[in-house]
């Protein structure tokens, strides 16, 4: 145990310490932020421009104006008034970053060698399955890849978390996350949450944390894991989105740009309680499968609406199945149980294939047909 709690450390700093690597090279990505510009009466358009750090292309936009010398007037003499102009140029900086942010080689790359790794898991699934040690193999190549190398943008809670900061400041730019979101719901639905499983990076390395506390058959912990109930795990997240949205359309404020644990990726900045919140998820994943998605993910609370309309997943045929129950024990959560006794409320199902290589007469598959 001491080994791997070694091995833990050593792939926390790592990642970390390497990230400022691979952020020097695709550069910061702007937060939509809320913050309201300075604007004084006495003020020109250019002094406006230079005291908030505006762009050129904002002012143009905000003032409406062609010549180079409407810069020079006063940002008063201007038909608005003073609340409009801020409004304005809230919206149209944050649109400016939203267009100007956006590295479209990183964006492809990402999203190419996503659709690679979730095409060769579901080819694995529906032929030879995955053994555990090829699926810890493939979740430290994410960590490495979309995590590492990609710095963890983009990620599929980042629409959904912008959107939330957005809501409630600046709905005018909401649509091109609402695009993102359904896009990443879309694969969802194709394959049982493979986006969550394979792609996210938060989501795998939470998985090979907690697959370095499990035996070589990965059927057990080699310290003791807890499986959390899922009515207190899916009601303290349902809470957590409620309070977030409350927040976003009362105060403007998106507690999850406080404790981002994908800081852990570099390219985020948070203050030390969001630092020690990222660090109490990395243990707890030693210890609880999957903490952040189960408790606190927004994207995972979206996808778990939608896990019924998943056209391929994991199913059971009841005619050979012995019911020996073997894939319930190494399932690390309630959701092969509640698959396995047909409940209509089941826990998430994050398809990482551990029952598949678990039951002993092949009566579990990755399938679009239903169990019968």
């Amino acid at each position: 145990m001491i080994l791997r709690i070694a091995l833990f450390g050593f792939l926390l700093a790592g990642i970390y310490l390497l990230s400022g690597i691979t952020f020097r090279v695709w550069g910061s990505r702007e937060e939509p932020g809320n913050a309201d510009p300075v604007l004084t009466g006495q003020m020109t358009v250019s002094e406006y421009g230079r005291y908030n750090h505006l762009p050129a292309a904002v002012l143009v936009k905000v003032f409406d104006i062609s010549r180079l010398s409407d810069t020079t007037r006063q940002a008063g003499s201007f038909e608005y008034e003073k609340r409009e102009v801020i409004r304005k140029t809230i919206v149209e900086l944050a649109a400016y970053r939203e267009e100007h942010s956006k590295n479209p080689i990183r964006y492809t790359l990402h999203f190419i060698l996503g659709l690679l790794v979730m095409a060769f898991v579901f080819y694995r699934f529906r032929t030879s399955g995955i053994t555990p040690a090829g699926r810890n193999t493939l979740y430290l190549f994410s960590v490495l890849v979309f995590g590492l190398g990609f710095n963890a943008s983009p990620s599929p809670m980042g629409p959904v978390k912008d959107t939330l900061s957005l809501v409630g400041n600046i709905p005018e730019i909401i649509h091109p996350r609402l695009l993102a979101i359904l896009t990443y719901l879309v694969t969802g639905i194709i394959a049982h949450k493979f986006l969550c499983a394979w792609v996210c990076q938060l989501g795998v390395l939470q998985d090979l944390i907690f697959r370095l506390n499990r035996n070589g058959a990965d059927t057990r912990g080699i310290a003791r894991q807890y499986r959390i109930p899922f009515v207190w795990s899916n009601t303290i997240r349902i809470v957590f989105f409620v309070g977030t949205v409350a927040g976003s359309f009362l105060w403007a404020l998106n507690v999850t740009d406080s404790i981002n644990p994908f800081a852990i990726f570099g390219g985020v900045s948070l203050w030390w309680p969001g630092w020690l919140f990222a660090g109490g998820i990395m243990v707890m994943s030693l210890f609880v499968y999957r903490p952040w998605c189960h408790l606190f993910c927004p994207f995972g609370l979206l996808g778990w609406f939608f896990e019924k309309a998943t056209i391929f997943k994991i199913t059971v045929n009841t005619t050979t199945c012995t019911a020996c129950e073997t894939c319930t024990g190494v399932c690390p959560t309630h959701a092969m149980s509640a698959i396995l006794h047909k409940q209509t409320i089941r826990p998430d199902c994050f398809s990482c294939g551990s029952c598949l290589n678990a039951c002993p007469n092949g009566s579990i598959t990755f399938s679009y047909h239903r169990a019968r």
